[in-house]
């Protein structure tokens, strides 16, 4: 009997579904290869060496992937074969979400960022539109789509469409099957870009535990030298730290950078003190917050990244900038314009010490339009700092700290919805420069300083220009201004430094006496004494720690018992692996918060 036409239309357009989501399916890796070879490409050294491997490490996908296709085709009944072509579109919109990742923030697509940002729906909202509107690589997605349905249109319709779907999509599987069983994978440091996104996940070895055994041989170990104290300058100036979200050194023209987007900060550093060389601890907000306020690296403990307690084990107010501030006398305060509820910021700054913490909620920012993280533009957080600097009480020196949220990534700008990081950043140096000239005008610099860098290097893939001239650092290379009356000579200071020198630079110029570590350096003084090794914790691969010193560069590979250091070696070398081992031990192993993860998704 012969099948009505309906119904022979329906399986016909069903089986060209299906072809429709293996295609798609197969042209994302391709896709992901492409990038991966443009983002890392020139760092492997070996060219397109990268996309062989990050195709076989997605054909561990693509086989099972292809073969529920194809038997989602012939199962019976019906809702069987729907339930598999709706698993296989899942995982296609994930592997989309990782490419749209990577070709934007230059990251991969990690669960516990999900988790960490899940709550952000406007953030994540602006952020889907502005890469649909701008992104070159989403005309090309559509061009793509565009060619493919027409060829199907082009196709002769066989009498058997199911069945010419199931063997083809058979043969694929065998294909990706035989691909994902090939040795491609190079040994190279930053392979982990290769992963797909299960191996990525499963290679999470910062998260490995120590063993009982490496503990006991540690605590034999020698120790890093004990802190040297020394004669502080006993100073009692006005401090305020702005932290301007994403500044980086590529930005800008003066630090060395291949773009020209901050004009009005170039100009104010050249006016007065800048260092060229200035690093931040980490590859995020949290991150450079930890390290700006508590001294201490932001190193990931054991259990980090299955975790949301980002702050966890950096709670201690003796470990606090504002303990030496206190001991001087001074009031504190946090300001920034973005939700604190977000990574539960005020619990953490409470426990710091901080006397005055406030964002997004506070009235003064009511009727200001909002974006991201419900923050108003930086403009408002400079009118919000000098509103509360001339209603305080003026016989108490005071330290601010603020941080920015306008050019968060990535880069949305509101004039036209699109993504733009030249627009953002040129706004954001505008209201900087604007923020200067008014403290001028308040005579602040009078008895104030002024220290101006980023939170974090953007989550932005590097530039080949900035590689070129900064190689591995160019991860953590952001802008530091100091104005007023400092101690430092005006113009330009080449020695290294990072963001955890603050709370040990602070100390010495507010306090009598300060105790220092080798890793601990000092610059706001006459003669800058910079550490002995900085170290950054990176984005990009998660279990590597760089460790920059002199001129050299070296990294630790944490993995538990396994963890390895690779690059070059400082003579103590071992004395630094131990000392990054002792301190993720102290701050405990951070246990897998399911509830939590639950919570923050659902707000």
């Amino acid at each position: 009997m012969t099948q009505p036409v309906a119904t022979s239309g329906l399986r016909t357009l069903g089986a060209c579904g299906v072809a429709w989501l293996a295609i798609c399916l197969g042209f994302v890796p391709l896709l992901r290869a492409f990038l991966t070879v443009e983002t890392l490409g020139d760092s492997a050294g070996c060219g397109t060496c990268l996309a062989w491997p990050v195709l076989a490490s997605d054909a561990w996908l693509l086989a099972p992937g292809w073969g529920a296709l194809a038997l989602s085709l012939v199962l019976k009944p019906a809702g069987l074969g729907w339930g598999l072509r709706l698993c296989v579109l899942g995982l296609l919109l994930v592997m989309v979400a990782d490419v749209a990742i990577l070709s934007t923030l230059g990251l991969r697509l990690y669960l516990f960022d999900v988790f960490k940002f899940g709550g952000e729906g406007d953030a994540i909202g602006d952020f889907i539109a502005a890469l649909l509107r701008s992104s070159s690589r989403g005309l090309l997605l559509a061009v793509a789509a565009a060619l493919l349905a027409t060829l199907f249109g082009l196709f002769p319709q066989t009498r058997r469409p199911r069945l010419a779907s199931c063997l083809a999509l058979a043969a694929l599987a065998a294909l990706g099957a035989a691909l994902a069983s090939a040795r491609l994978s190079p040994e190279y440091i930053e392979k982990v870009a290769t992963l797909n996104l299960v191996q990525l996940h499963y290679a999470q070895s910062p998260n490995t535990p120590y063993s009982a055994a490496f503990v006991a041989d540690l605590q034999q170990r020698a120790v890093a030298d004990a802190p040297v104290c020394l004669p502080g300058q006993d100073r009692s100036s006005n401090l305020i730290v702005v932290a301007v979200e994403s500044l980086s050194s590529y930005q800008s023209k003066a630090f060395g950078g291949p773009l020209d987007l901050t004009p009005r900060l170039d100009q104010i550093a050249q006016s007065h003190t800048w260092f060229s060389r200035f690093y931040a601890n980490g590859f995020s907000t949290d991150l450079g917050l930890i390290a700006l306020l508590t001294g201490r690296a932001p190193i990931p403990a054991v259990g980090r990244y299955r975790s949301v307690d980002v702050y966890a084990g950096f709670e201690d107010p003796a470990h606090s900038i504002v303990a030496p501030l206190r001991a001087a006398g001074y009031e504190s305060a946090f300001f920034t314009t973005g939700d604190l509820g977000f990574l539960e910021k005020s619990p953490w700054l409470e426990a710091l010490g901080f006397d005055h913490w406030e964002g997004a909620e506070h009235p003064f920012y009511d009727g200001w339009p909002r974006a991201g993280f419900r923050a108003a533009e930086d403009r408002a957080l400079y009118l919000r700092l000098l509103d509360w600097i001339r209603q305080r009480d003026a016989s108490r020196p005071f330290f601010a700290f603020a941080l920015t949220v306008q050019s968060h990534p990535p880069f949305v700008n509101k004039a036209n919805g699109k993504l733009d990081e030249a627009a953002v950043f040129r706004a954001v140096d505008q209201s900087l420069g604007e923020f200067v000239l008014a403290l001028e005008r308040e005579q602040y610099f009078e008895n104030g300083i002024l220290l101006i860098t980023g939170d974090h290097r953007s989550m932005t893939p590097l530039h080949p220009a900035e590689r070129r001239a900064f190689g591995e650092r160019a991860f953590a290379r952001v802008p530091l201004v100091v104005i007023g009356n400092s101690g430092l000579a005006p113009g330009r200071i080449d020695l290294p430094f990072q963001q955890t020198d603050l709370l040990p630079t602070l100390a010495d110029f507010t306090g009598s006496r300060v105790c220092v570590r080798p890793d601990q350096g000092r610059f706001l003084r006459a003669k800058p004494e910079p550490p002995a090794w900085i170290l950054h914790a990176r984005g990009d691969v998660r279990n590597r720690v760089d460790v920059y010193f002199g001129e050299h560069n070296g990294a630790l590979l944490l993995d538990g018992d396994a963890s390895t250091w690779v690059g070059d070696r400082p003579d103590d070398w071992q004395l630094i692996a131990d000392e990054i081992h002792r301190d993720r031990l102290r701050r405990g192993t951070l246990d897998s918060d399911i509830p939590k993860l639950i919570r923050i998704l659902g707000k």
